[in-house]
């Protein structure tokens, strides 16, 4: 089914963006849990886990080109699910093996979330364009996200 969606997409011209599906998108592919309610086990320093990701997004790029692609969707900041080193591992991998796609992100979930991972990561060295989902409703930080953002570089526009 989804060969078919993408294919009419394509064919109707549509830019697409990609992420992984769900919450904990990552963390599901890491640990091999994409379609289960279960996010799996930890994955903080596991370079195979870390190395598992890198891997589907450029296969699922490779298969499926498109403009714009994230390896993650919702997986919280740096030192919870994934570490710092992981962040900047994955997106510095990623840069090179898109198949033409951009790499954004990094679709935090919650802005302080964002705004944790342009402080510490590299990601804004790897990204096009910079994201974050307002998940926890934290309405007050959208102006130091933008802030942030616009800093390092990104236009910032309201949708």
């Amino acid at each position: 089914m989804f060969d078919y969606f993408y294919e009419q997409a394509v064919g109707r011209g549509f830019k697409l963006f990609a992420n992984p599906a769900l919450h904990g998108g990552g963390r599901r592919i890491a640990n091999g849990v994409l379609f289960c309610d279960s996010l799996g086990g930890t994955v903080l320093d596991y370079p195979l886990k870390t190395q598992n990701l890198i891997d589907r997004v450029t296969e699922f790029a490779n298969a499926y080109p498109c403009e714009w692609i994230n390896p993650f969707n919702e997986d919280g900041r740096p030192g919870n699910q994934w570490t710092t080193e992981q962040f900047n591992t994955i997106y510095a991998s990623l840069s090179s093996q898109l198949n033409g796609a951009e790499l954004v992100g990094a679709c935090q979930r919650g802005i302080q979330a964002g705004i944790l991972t342009f402080e510490q990561t590299h990601v804004d060295q790897y990204i096009t364009i910079a994201t974050t989902h307002n998940l926890g409703f934290q309405h007050e930080l959208w102006p130091d996200y933008i802030a942030l953002a616009t800093e390092k570089g990104f236009l910032v526009k309201a949708c």
